[in-house]
């Protein structure tokens, strides 16, 4: 009989190997954007994330702006 790769058994056999190993990297960078972010508010640096949306941009200038 031919391995059927639609069998939702062999579906979530691949997704939960896949996510097992990608954890340990999920956990690294979360880590990494916490200290990051710790360190850019004690340095008062401002948010510059290039890949933001335009209105994103605007209303992180803007809270930036009108914070206390």
């Amino acid at each position: 009989m031919l391995h059927n790769p639609i069998e939702s058994r062999s579906l979530y056999n691949w997704y939960d190997l896949t996510m097992r190993a990608l954890q340990p990297y999920s956990d690294y960078c979360f880590t990494l954007s916490k200290r990051f972010k710790c360190i850019a508010d004690t340095m008062n640096l401002p948010v510059n994330l290039p890949f933001l949306f335009d209105m994103q941009k605007e209303l992180s200038e803007y809270n930036e702006q009108y914070s206390l």
